[in-house]
């Protein structure tokens, strides 16, 4: 059956749904070209420090850390280094943070290849200050980063960090 003589019936809805297809097509590779304005804004926003603790919490924070095998001796060194640096700052809230940092070691029996458990307990934390080994060491003003001598004591500090640290995560707790 022929309408208007052009194209049968199923020809012309075939070429109609194409036509439909090809225009949304268009129009939605148009719009993953052209950002949203309001997506803009929220690209440039910094990351929440996991770290970073604001107000006073219900509870204790645990900071779990997996420290590799045969890493702990280093990683032990690279944390009292850092809990000494901030007790040491002039900056009350930094002496602060080194006073809740108390380091726990799981002396359980592991197999060989198994990641080594430490907890911080942290009760409470220090608000408002970063919990994080980079921003202690770099950003904490805890020492002069940009004092050249004292940036390669930051840097080994971390180095022992980096080689050690297998993975790192916080748990919130809330006391019942």
């Amino acid at each position: 059956m022929r309408l208007s003589g052009f194209l049968p019936v199923v020809g012309r809805r075939v070429v109609v749904a194409l036509g439909v297809a090809v225009m949304m097509m268009v129009a939605a590779s148009a719009q993953a070209q052209t950002p949203p304005a309001a997506a803009a804004p929220a690209a440039q926003e910094k990351p929440k420090d996991a770290f970073k603790f604001e107000g006073t919490p219900a509870g204790p924070i645990l900071l779990m850390i997996q420290i590799k095998p045969g890493q702990e001796a280093a990683f032990e060194e690279a944390y009292d280094a850092i809990r000494k640096g901030l007790a040491a700052s002039t900056k009350p809230e930094l002496q602060a943070q080194a006073k809740t940092m108390n380091l726990l070691r799981l002396t359980l029996d592991l197999p060989p290849d198994a990641p080594r458990p430490y907890v911080v307990v942290l009760d409470p934390p220090t608000p408002n200050v970063s919990y994080d080994f980079v921003a202690m060491l770099y950003y904490s003003e805890a020492w002069k980063a940009d004092d050249p001598e004292v940036r390669k004591t930051i840097d080994a500090i971390f180095e022992k960090l980096k080689s050690s640290v297998h993975q790192q995560a916080v748990w919130t707790m809330v006391r019942k």
